[in-house]
């Protein structure tokens, strides 16, 4: 069985998908695992990062970090 983005399944035989938990992605169908999302580099953070997004860096707002 191939999963969908967003998905994954690491068991052989296995007929069910797992979405990747917060925190983690898959951009590709047909994984075994998910990606773990990066760090930021300080004074930004990461945005809408689960299922088969990565999010993207920002800037903090002014006064934050």
């Amino acid at each position: 069985m191939e999963c969908a983005k967003g998905r994954y399944q690491n068991v052989t035989g296995k007929s069910e998908c797992i979405n990747c938990p917060e925190g983690q992605y898959q951009d590709l169908a047909g994984a075994k695992s998910c990606k773990t999302c990066g760090v930021c580099p300080g004074g930004k953070y990461r945005t809408q990062c689960h299922h088969e997004v990565a999010g993207t860096c920002i800037e903090c707002p002014k006064g934050k970090y």
